[in-house]
């Protein structure tokens, strides 16, 4: 499977214990995204400065950006992503997640080849441990990468942006630019965090579908 930077296959390591309360019933299959901004102090968060934890779409709809701004304030940005299977649709889906910390200690969570579990439920968790970017003034950053497997017919969109200095998100669009990347089984999609402070960050918005 071709990535945009190579990446080597790892054992699959054990399903982590849930790790949110359950939300709502639901009828639809669902992508979540959830973050924990550590330092409370604006290094990440949905766009327009919504105050939620987590946000989940059904299949066919765009989560709102994720705006990851982490520099040398305090902390940094835990992510989670979730899938929800609540209708079926999903069965044989694998979506599986790499985290490459560059060994510079400005990442968490190193994952490789590891796939984000889920299962029937109507109700929303997020099963998966945080990935953390916590990139600032040192040299390199967090590489993430995501691939599908097990079904031909099912896609995740990605649009991977930035304003102000695009150098602190290598390979994204500038923001506004609308051209989203799509993973599916033929293709992979690694996305590069190396915020600091400059102006600027990366913005990242998921939407699951079927073909």
């Amino acid at each position: 499977m071709a990535f945009g930077i190579s990446v080597a296959a790892m054992a699959v390591v054990g399903v982590p214990q849930a790790s949110a309360a359950p939300v709502g019933p639901l009828a639809a299959a669902q992508f979540g995204i959830w973050h924990k901004d550590q330092g409370d102090n604006g290094q990440c968060g949905f766009e327009y400065g919504d105050p939620k934890p987590h946000e989940w779409k059904d299949v066919g709809e765009w989560t709102t950006a994720m705006v990851v701004d982490t520099d040398s304030r305090p902390g940094g940005c835990e992510l989670k992503f979730g899938l929800n299977n609540a209708d079926g649709s999903l069965n044989g889906l694998v979506l599986s997640y790499w985290f490459i910390p560059g060994n510079t200690g400005q990442c968490g969570g190193t994952a490789s080849n590891v796939p984000i579990p889920y299962f029937p439920f109507a109700f929303q968790y997020f099963f998966m441990d945080p990935i953390i970017v916590n990139s600032d003034n040192r040299v390199g950053g967090c590489e993430l990468t995501l691939a599908i497997s097990g079904r031909n017919d099912i896609a995740l969109d990605v649009l991977w942006e930035f304003n102000g200095d695009g150098g602190q998100c290598p390979g994204a669009d500038p923001r506004g630019s609308n051209q989203h990347r799509t993973i599916d089984s033929t293709q992979g999609l690694s996305v590069f965090f190396e915020t600091d402070d400059r102006g600027g960050a990366c913005f990242l918005s998921f939407r699951l579908r079927h073909k």
